[in-house]
């Protein structure tokens, strides 16, 4: 980690630091409704892979229609750990909004025991509430700490 990487952490934390990460890779995505990244943590604190929400690598979303778009989408999270190529047991993962159901089984099933996102707005949970409300029952069955943080300017 270079001085300047080390600095900033001293300012803001490990867990802003990390989210803020997770908010530099969202803004990859071309999505324009839901911006998600994630990255991914070992428990010494390195840095071991970043993902946003997109189509598969050689995809083109030229003309394609929303619902299609939906359905191919790879979520950040999958892309995190699919870009990892490693164990991540024991690992955390910081995300820009809370992972759905699917994503959250594939958090629990690849060992990550923590799990950090950005509160979500009222608007996200009035859409996707029913969701989140499975996620967090996934991880909460497979004993993987959550954590919500609001990020402040």
């Amino acid at each position: 980690m270079s001085a300047a990487e080390q600095e900033l952490v001293s300012e803001i934390g490990w867990d802003d630091y990390f989210l803020s990460l997770a908010m530099v890779a969202s803004r990859k995505s071309k999505d324009p409704s839901t911006k998600v990244g994630a990255v991914i943590v070992s428990p010494s604190r390195e840095h071991v892979s970043s993902g946003f929400n997109g189509l598969p690598r050689g995809v083109k979303d030229v003309n394609m229609p929303r619902e299609e778009r939906i359905r191919r989408t790879i979520h950040a999270e999958e892309n995190a750990i699919l870009f990892a190529r490693r164990d991540l047991a024991g690992h955390t993962i910081y995300i820009t909004a809370p992972p759905c159901s699917s994503c959250a089984s594939k958090i629990a099933q690849v060992g990550i025991s923590r799990v950090c996102f950005m509160e979500p707005t009222e608007d996200f949970i009035q859409r996707w509430r029913q969701d989140i409300e499975w996620a967090l029952d996934t991880f909460r069955q497979a004993n993987i700490e959550v954590s919500v943080f609001r990020m402040t300017a």
